[in-house]
């Protein structure tokens, strides 16, 4: 940071505090190089992330560092001679934390067999077909199939549907537990929660948990993943109201499991209640992943956007930082 005032030292050491993983390139002045009509005190350079970034990276650096004037803007974006032209301006660059991180897949694909809840339904029907020119389908399905996005209408009245719903930012940190054992009377209690935390690092709010159980490898067989018995009541692990009442105080972004339902079986869907009840959303059907985590890691969570829906199919992405 040689020749810098010590204003702006200050404030950069902020922003590094504030995004750890970003670096800079120091210069003599600072000014806003992107646009010819104004003067900035910083500019700062991320690299290509969603669009919604840039405003939520603005907005939380002008309100910190009053009375500064900040911008943000896509180093990606710009030419190389443009770059080349600022090379002497102070610059603030927030990198891409994910580039070439790993990427995992955890959404079952939709077909017949898709891991649903019994009488849930599929059905692909072929509208035109070859040899005319187009190949025409229509999708007949239950909206809970596969994994699938519970939101909060899909049991309280007069709250958000998935239309409303998908507007917020579903792409949060996440944090994985894993059962030490596939035991159909599983239950995630308090206590396995506070312990994950001990390992793993505090649940921050906004944060997705997944609670793999391990009940997700019998997803490719429907018997087995239902798994009903003599009573007609399917059995499989489940969450319990108390543990769902602390994930409500840790005010989490969502709740994912690799069961047909947090609550098992019913019958009150207590667990459904206290979660859709206080906003936090509920994945189920998730595929099951074996590695148990804490922060540095994103959930990308994508559902139809269907007005009116309580329920929509996923795809769902777990990106892994190396």
């Amino acid at each position: 940071m040689f020749g810098i005032e010590k204003r702006y030292k200050k404030l950069i050491d902020a922003v590094l505090l504030q995004y750890p993983y970003a670096f800079y390139v120091y210069g003599s002045r600072a000014r806003g190089t992107h646009r010819t009509s104004s003067d900035l005190d910083l500019c700062i350079y991320t690299a290509q992330v969603p669009l919604l970034t840039y405003g939520e990276i603005r907005e939380t650096l002008n309100s910190l560092f009053v009375p500064f004037t900040l911008d943000v803007v896509c180093w990606d974006r710009l030419s190389d001679d443009f770059k080349n032209s600022i090379k002497n301006d102070l610059i603030v660059y927030i990198p891409d934390p994910y580039l070439g991180a790993q990427r995992i897949g955890l959404s079952h694909s939709i077909s017949e067999s898709t891991p649903a809840w019994p009488g849930k339904k599929f059905d692909l029907e072929v509208e035109m077909d070859f040899p005319l020119l187009f190949r025409v389908q229509s999708v007949h399905m239950s909206a809970g199939i596969g994994t699938h996005l519970d939101a909060p209408l899909h049991m309280i009245p007069g709250s958000d549907d998935i239309s409303s719903f998908a507007k917020k930012t579903l792409m949060a940190p996440c944090s994985i537990f894993v059962a030490p054992k596939v035991d159909q009377d599983f239950m995630l209690t308090v206590e396995m929660i506070q312990g994950h935390e001990r390992v793993y690092g505090p649940l921050a709010e906004g944060t997705w948990f997944l609670c793999m159980t391990g009940w997700g490898t019998k997803s490719s067989d429907p018997v087995a993943y239902a798994n009903i018995d003599a009573q007609g009541r399917m059995r499989f692990p489940r969450v319990s109201v108390e543990a769902a009442q602390y994930l409500v105080s840790k005010k989490i972004l969502g709740l994912a499991v690799d069961t047909l339902s947090p609550d098992g079986d019913g019958p009150d869907y207590t667990v459904h209640k206290t979660l859709l009840q206080a906003g936090v959303c509920i994945i189920e059907n998730i595929k099951f992943y074996s590695q148990a985590c804490g922060y540095g890691n994103m959930l990308h969570v994508a559902p139809l956007i269907i007005e009116g829906a309580t329920e929509s199919p996923v795809h769902v992405t777990l990106v892994m930082q190396e």
